[in-house]
């Protein structure tokens, strides 16, 4: 009996380090693996040991379970968060812009007045044009390899300890 109990404690670490992330097949994924560049594509094949992701062109890259760093999944693009990231850039740069032009001009004191009228201007066109691209928004999924510690009871309690984390 005990020495099945070892035989199977032993044999628990190498089935847990080949479990890969749980992502669906034909997901948009972007990945982050040592020593590549960080890939974004679709999610076509999956073993216990790689992934495989297809670009966008089309060309297919193949990435080892063992040295991924971190996985992201797409959940879709957000009109409304497009729309305010566009906001803030299209005011802070038609905002500086008009500034800008007021700054070497013999007006210096309406630089605000140019700033404030460049900062709405730009902030309506930046946020009409970002809800129409929208942005893409990402959930990380965990890559952590599962630890597992066996351990021998102390001296006087007969048995071996298990310890299993995710």
């Amino acid at each position: 009996m005990n020495k099945a109990l070892f035989a199977f404690m032993c044999c628990v670490p190498a089935i847990l380090a080949a479990q890969p992330p749980a992502v669906a097949l034909g997901r948009r994924v972007r990945i982050e693996a040592v020593g590549q560049k960080p890939l974004t594509g679709t999610l076509i094949a999956q073993t216990a040991d790689s992934l495989v992701i297809a670009g966008a062109r089309g060309a297919r890259a193949p990435v080892t379970t063992a040295a991924l760093v971190r996985i992201r999944v797409s959940k879709g693009r957000s009109h409304s968060r497009g729309a305010l990231v566009g906001l803030g850039y299209g005011s802070a740069i038609l905002g500086g812009a008009f500034g800008a032009l007021v700054l070497g001009s013999d007006m210096p004191d309406m630089m605000a007045i140019a700033v404030a009228v460049g900062g709405l201007y730009g902030g309506v066109l930046g946020a009409g044009i970002g809800a129409l691209i929208g942005r893409e928004q990402w959930t990380d999924v965990s890559v952590s390899p599962a630890r597992v510690r066996v351990r021998l009871a102390p001296r006087n309690v007969p048995g071996v300890g298990l310890s299993v984390s995710f």
